[in-house]
């Protein structure tokens, strides 16, 4: 019950981002410009912010790192695999991959603090730290390689473009590096980041919940259920085995699992659109799996707890 309480704020906030779009309000040239100012500006400073902060022991990131990746490459595999074995187009393919693997921080997060107060928010934070850097490093270097082959486009110069200038990996190293020199963010800085953050969650949920396409889901649904399957089975399942293998305590299995098994980024719709990705497919696979983790996070907990 307090996951679907934690869960319920964020389904509200994007069906008012859909109502308005629908609505025509303010205009239809908003969003786009919007979703921009969202990518490049307000995430990376809440990534700059957060990251800035968190605990960097090595005792801590050890069994999170671990059980983690684990999960997250027993993800990305299955997705792999699988858009091999059906042969999916390279933009569609990069859609079940993101759906695959990446993770809604936020809702995480919220969730994180709902169980377990500070000390869930604290771990929360690691996890998403490591997830993050994970996913940012290499999630986009794989979408660019399987678009850039598909169009014949220079892999290698796509990717390095990509990197230099990638604004979510610069907020992720710049706010680590802040952490490891200053043990925080300088006190400037750590003000505006901080504002900028804040505004960070609700306009991100607002425009993906403008661009929710739920009319693509009857049409998609080998590619749905291929990226569904690999976030709400593989990675959670993967997570829990190694997790139990290393005796992990049960405060921090249940951060992991909660990490593991919430719906795909919304980020993910931005950057399917910058790197040439399925944008309608990555939408769709938002909705779903947002609506779906209303019920499959309680679920997923009660199970393996």
């Amino acid at each position: 019950m307090i996951a679907i309480l934690a869960v319920l704020p964020i389904f509200v906030v994007l069906t008012v981002g859909h109502v308005m779009r629908r609505s025509g309000f303010p205009t239809e040239s908003f969003w786009p410009a919007a979703d921009r100012l969202v990518y490049w500006v307000l995430v990376p400073a809440l990534l700059f912010n957060m990251n800035a902060r968190v605990d960097l022991s090595i005792e801590t990131l050890t069994g999170f790192g671990v059980t983690l990746i684990g999960g997250y490459v027993a993800a990305v595999a299955f997705a792999l695999i699988a858009a091999s074995s059906f042969q999916l187009n390279p933009a569609t393919s990069t859609s079940v991959l993101q759906g695959a693997a990446r993770h809604n921080t936020f809702i995480a997060l919220a969730i994180c603090e709902s169980l377990l107060g500070p000390e869930g928010l604290a771990l929360g934070v690691v996890a998403a730290t490591v997830l993050a850097l994970a996913t940012n490093l290499t999630i986009v270097p794989m979408m660019i390689l399987i678009v850039a082959r598909g169009n014949g486009q220079s892999i290698g110069r796509a990717i390095r473009n990509d990197m230099l200038r990638n604004p979510l990996i610069i907020g992720i190293l710049s706010g680590l590096l802040s952490n490891i020199l200053f043990g925080g963010p300088p006190p400037i800085f750590d003000e505006i980041t901080g504002v900028l953050g804040a505004a960070a969650l609700p306009l991100m949920l607002l425009c993906v919940g403008s661009a929710l396409q739920f009319n693509e889901l009857g049409n998609r649904r080998l590619e749905l259920f291929l990226a569904s399957l690999a976030k709400f089975g593989v990675f959670p399942l993967a997570v829990w085995l190694i997790s139990m293998a290393l005796k992990l305590p049960d405060t921090e299995r249940l951060i992991l699992l909660v990490f593991s098994s919430v719906p795909t980024a919304i980020a993910g719709q931005t950057q399917a659109r910058a790197i040439g990705g399925d944008v309608s497919l990555m939408s769709a696979t938002i909705s779903l799996q947002t609506v779906g983790s209303f019920l499959v996070i309680p679920l997923l907990l009660m199970i393996l707890l």
